[in-house]
Parts: structure tokens; sequence; C-alpha cells
């Protein structure tokens, strides 16, 4: 990689292990469910109809390709910050500056997305949430900057959270298995009312989904173990993940009519509340408040990793890898991450939660592509050098890995719409007088 030394460079990293197997795992299921698992099965089939459920599959098998690729390149290349790192490695600086730009981006405009998703189900318990943007707002800054707080104390403190609010996930997959015996058939005609086509769309929605998928290639080096506990943990996590949501998807395309489920703000908890009655849909308000909550408190650990090595390598601003002397977590990316997603619930929370959620997606969902289409393309260059992969068919198998999901990204990519593509395409390229001013400070 065209590694640099700088002037501003952070200190040598001082970050602690803490992450088991089980952190990882749960890491990777809660990074992806989040408050999409109660938000996107309905707005797919509202979207594209009971058809929607082929897209869930389709995004499944891109995203296990996405999911192997990130775990065969972390395990080679293990160094915190995930699609940088495998991105410089390939392409150099200024691409591992895009990509991280990227990658960041999309970390802390999820975040406010995925601190909306928890306060709209938290309005099922605290009413007067849903008639006040003051208290929505007041909510959602409580959420982010408690993330933070809980981040900066430690990678093992936050990774144990995670573990238990993992367990709570078993809850909704028996809910969903229970209701499964209520669906009506009738509910899967018109199949496909917009379409065939209309898949496209639906398969670039679900890149929200199923995003966080490389959580674990982006902390290797706080892992406790070595490259075979971060693949472990990438596909299991995953495989939990994505057989949640092929469920998710069936029961509430199954439960009511399209329209039905497209006009309420919890759609899971309305299908099961319809299914198993009022205490199911209680039930699944509270595990959606939780689940988010996990999903919220994993990504932002990512945020503060997402521009770590870029830092050290001085492509970054520094302060990025400055790593706390007591808690050994990279707490300045962190505190400046939350600041962001902070200020830019001053312009969501004016809208609806669930339209400030649509839009904060679509936004998310381009820049959050672009680092993985970066890391997939990295997967081909690195698998063709004899220097950095060692011969035989894993060298195959990554190229193969590698080809195939990066044609679905640019798939995905030409399904999110014209819009999408030229406000994230704006956002892509602010990053490069950002990066010649970096260069020129330098």
């Amino acid at each position: 990689m065209d590694r640099v030394a700088s002037a501003d460079a952070a200190p040598a990293r001082r970050l602690r292990r803490g992450l088991t197997l089980g952190s990882l795992i749960a890491l990777v299921v809660a990074n992806q469910l989040g408050t999409s698992l109660y938000t996107l099965p309905a707005a797919v089939a509202g979207d594209v109809g009971p058809i929607g459920i082929v897209a869930w599959i389709i995004a499944a098998a891109g995203f296990w390709l996405i999911a192997e690729t990130f775990a065969e390149l972390a395990t080679r290349f293990p160094r915190t910050g995930g699609p940088y790192v495998f991105a410089a490695e390939a392409f150099g600086r200024f691409a591992g500056f895009e990509t991280a730009w990227c990658y960041w981006l999309a970390a802390w405009t999820g975040n406010i997305a995925i601190a909306t998703g928890v306060v709209a189900y938290l309005g099922y318990f605290i009413p007067a949430l849903d008639g006040s943007d003051t208290l929505r707002f007041a909510a959602g800054q409580a959420l982010l900057w408690g993330a933070a707080w809980l981040n900066v104390r430690g990678v093992r403190e936050s990774g144990r959270v995670q573990q238990v609010l993992l367990v709570l996930n078993v809850v909704p997959f028996v809910l969903l298995a229970l209701a499964l015996p209520h669906i009506q058939l009738a509910n899967f005609h018109p199949w496909a009312p917009k379409g065939v086509g209309a898949l496209g769309g639906g398969v670039a929605l679900l890149v929200w989904a199923f995003t966080g998928v490389e959580s674990a290639a982006v902390t290797p080096e706080e892992v406790d173990g070595d490259g075979s506990t971060i693949r472990r943990g990438t596909r299991v996590g995953f495989t939990i993940a994505a057989t949640m949501y092929l469920l998710a998807a069936v029961v509430v395309a199954g439960m009511l009519p399209s329209g039905e489920i497209a006009a309420t703000a919890r759609p899971l908890s309305a299908v099961l509340t319809h299914a198993l009655g009022s205490w199911a849909g209680t039930a699944i308000a509270l595990l959606g408040v939780s689940t988010a909550a996990a999903c919220l408190n994993g990504w932002t650990m990512l945020l503060g990793r997402a521009g770590f090595s870029a830092a050290e390598d001085g492509v970054f601003p520094a302060f990025f890898a400055r790593v706390h002397p007591r808690y050994g977590t990279p707490h300045v990316g962190l505190w400046v991450g939350t600041a962001f997603a902070s200020l830019g619930l001053f312009t969501y929370f004016s809208q609806s939660l669930l339209q400030a959620f649509e839009k904060l997606v679509l936004v998310a969902n381009f820049t959050v592509l672009m680092a993985y289409l970066a890391t997939t393309l990295s997967a081909v260059v690195l698998a063709m050098r004899a220097d950095t992969i060692s011969a035989g068919w894993k060298h195959t198998r990554l190229l193969a890995i590698g080809a195939c999901a990066s044609a679905f990204i640019l798939w995905a990519i030409a399904n999110v719409g014209m819009e999408t593509v030229r406000w994230g395409s704006a956002v892509v390229v602010l990053g490069v007088p950002l990066y010649i001013l970096k260069m020129r400070a330098r």
C-alpha cells in the first residue's frame, strides 16, 4: 500500500482487544437488523408488492458475496478501517481516501436514520413523542450521544451490550414463526402489481438492510482471535440476519394487503398484532427499540474506526487516529462523527419519522455502495497479485467472488434512481478538494 508518514501523523495505535466471537456475531447481526427488520419488509411490500420476497432473496445472495469478500480480505489485511485498508492496498492513497470518506459519511448519516427509527418505536410506549418534534429531537440526541459515550468507554463493554441484545432477537424470530399459519394466500395476489421491473428498485432499497455485514472486517485489531474468528463471525452473523429478514418478508407480505402495510409507521407490530393479538404487537415494539438501539451502538463503533487507519496514513485528519489513553478507543473520531449526526437531526426531525428514514436510506445507500464497490474491486486486483494472495483455489475463489460481488453492486447502483446517484455523486466529489487541501497541508 502507498502508505505515507506525515508530520501530523497520529501516534502509534493503542487500540485494545476485547471483541470475542460472540461479540462479533452480535455486532454483525445487530448492525444489519436494527430498524430495518421492523421497517423495510413493509416498505418493500408496499413499493413492489409480494414479489418483494424475491428482491430479498436476490439481495441476500448478493450480500453473501460481499460478506465473503470482506471476510477474506480482513483475514489477509487485518488493519482497522476495513474498506479504506483494502482500497489503499489495491489502488493507492487517493482511492483509499475516497473510500474512507464514503464509508465515514455512510456511518454517521446512517446513525441519524437509526436514531429516528428507535424514536419511532419508542412512540408506541410514549405517545407524547409522536406529537412533539421537540421531544423526538431530544430523544434522538440522547440516543446518539449515549451510544458514543458507551463506545468511548471500551470495545469490550460495547461488545457485551451487543451480546445481551442479540439474545433478545430470538423473540421476534419466534413470533414471526408463530405468525406463519395466519398468512392468507390471497394477499400474495397480484404477485407483481408494478411488474417484474420493480425488482431492481426493491433490491436497491434493501442495500440498507444488509449494510453492516462488513462489521467484523472493520475492527480486526480489536478482535480476540485470528482471521478465522473474523470469518466465522461474519458468516454466522450474516446467516442469522438473512434468515430473519426472509421470514419477516414472507409474514409481512402474506398477512395484510400491501396498501395497509404501507400506511403504518410500525408495520411489523401491526402485522403481529393482527396475527397473534395485542400482546405480540407490544412485545415486538419493545424489541424494536432494543434491536435498533443495538444497531446504533454497533454502527457508532464502526463510525470511530472508519477513518482510523486513513488518519494514521496521513490522508484523513490526524485526530481520527487519536486513542483514549485509558480506554484504548478512538474517542475523538467517535465524538466528531456523533457531532455530525447530531447536527443532521436538525434537518430531519422537521419531517415525519418514516419519511426521514426513507430519505436517509437513499443518501447512506449510495455512499456505502461506493465503499463496497471499492472493496470488491480491490479483491479482484489483490487476488491477481501473486505477492499478496497465496496461489491455489483460494486465489481463484477470491477473484471470482470479488468479480461477482462487483457486478451485483453495479447493478444495485444502477437501480437506486438518478436523483440518488446525482446527490451521492456530489457527495463523493466533495471529498476531492478536501483531499487536495489535506495533501497541501502536509
